[in-house]
Parts: structure tokens; C-alpha cells; sequence
């Protein structure tokens, strides 16, 4: 599984924690997972003036 696919995947969990009413602590780490993870994505897919070529791509904005 890839970094992105990690990312939508952790997305998908904050999004039905958050729908469930689950407890704040629980949504707070599963967020930090996502910002840990987007952190890597960001790092790995730089290009050479240090900005990722497709930020669209890693949030689902259309």
C-alpha cells in the first residue's frame, strides 16, 4: 500500500469515526496518524522547489 493510498484510507476512518460520534481522543490519534502520513507524502513527492507537484491530488479536490 502506497502513501496516498494510506492517506485515503486513514481519511475514510477519521471521516466514520468523526459520523460515529467516537471519542475525541480516539478521533485526535487517528488524526495525527493522517497528519504523520501526509507529512511522508509531502517529503517523498517533492519536486525541486520544494512544493509537491499535485497538491489537488493527495486531498480529493476536483
Amino acid at each position: 500500500m502506497n502513501e496516498k493510498q494510506k492517506i485515503e484510507m486513514i481519511k475514510n476512518i477519521l471521516y466514520n469515526a468523526i459520523a460515529m460520534n467516537v471519542d475525541k481522543k480516539i478521533i485526535l490519534k487517528i488524526s495525527q496518524q493522517l497528519d504523520e502520513y501526509i507529512i511522508r507524502y509531502y517529503r517523498q513527492n517533492k519536486d525541486s522547489n520544494n512544493t509537491v507537484s499535485n497538491k489537488k491530488d493527495i486531498y480529493n479536490i476536483r
